[in-house]
């Protein structure tokens, strides 16, 4: 890529007739030695295709964590949406990469973005999310009970994807309300926590309903007590 790009410099800001850089089909490829070359002539981070594919995407989508650093630090847009309304982060959440995962969150990404079908990555984390993830994004989001387009919120996700650890931590982040919100078909998340065969489902809707109860008995001890 050196020697192209030294007898050829425009190389850098070539486009293809779909929008595609150099810098892309180098991502592409995983060829991060050329990728890095490029940048480091100024190839343009924020360069999308015809499509909307940003670097970024590219690089989430591949797992390279370092080249996201760098896409960043060289004007990558972290939120970059592409023609599905997919940030680098959904793909990175999807691709189960913790690594990447925390990178982009630390680089500003947010959780609380929707694709085209109202997904957030914190949707994603759902059905997707090892218990690494689980903490990071549902610790980092401001609106743990946001639906997608079917109106499910993302504890319907993780009942129906048994993802039990991020069930628990999200029942214990957002109000009772979010187990019995209904979606589209008239499900809560308890409906379908309690009609799966997950034991440790089970185990997990029962303990956040036993703590209400308990609440409640406390405000009656309460009101009691003033009588």
């Amino acid at each position: 890529m050196r020697q192209r790009i030294s007898e050829c410099p425009a190389v850098v800001h070539c486009r293809s007739e779909d929008g595609t850089t150099a810098l892309h089909h180098a991502i592409a490829r995983d060829n991060q030695e050329a990728a890095e070359t490029l940048l480091a002539n100024d190839a343009s981070a924020r360069a999308t295709t015809n499509y909307g594919i940003a670097p970024l995407h590219l690089a989430a989508m591949r797992g390279s964590a370092d080249l996201v650093t760098r896409l960043a630090f060289q004007g990558g847009f972290i939120g970059a949406r592409d023609p599905s309304g997919n940030t680098p982060l959904h793909y990175a959440i999807r691709n189960m990469d913790a690594i990447m995962t925390v990178k982009l969150i630390a680089g500003s990404a947010s959780v609380d973005v929707p694709n085209l079908k109202g997904e957030t990555p914190l949707h994603v984390t759902a059905r997707h999310g090892s218990p690494v993830m689980n903490a990071v994004v549902i610790g980092t989001s401001r609106h743990v009970d946001k639906t997608d387009h079917q109106g499910n919120n993302a504890l319907h996700v993780a009942a129906r994807y048994q993802n039990v650890d991020f069930a628990r931590r999200i029942i214990e982040r957002a109000t009772s309300m979010i187990r019995f919100a209904r979606n589209l078909e008239g499900r809560s998340p308890s409906d379908i926590a309690f009609a799966s065969s997950n034991v440790l489902m089970h185990n997990v809707f029962s303990a956040a309903q036993t703590a209400d109860t308990m609440d409640d008995t406390d405000d009656d001890d309460d009101e009691d007590s003033f009588e």
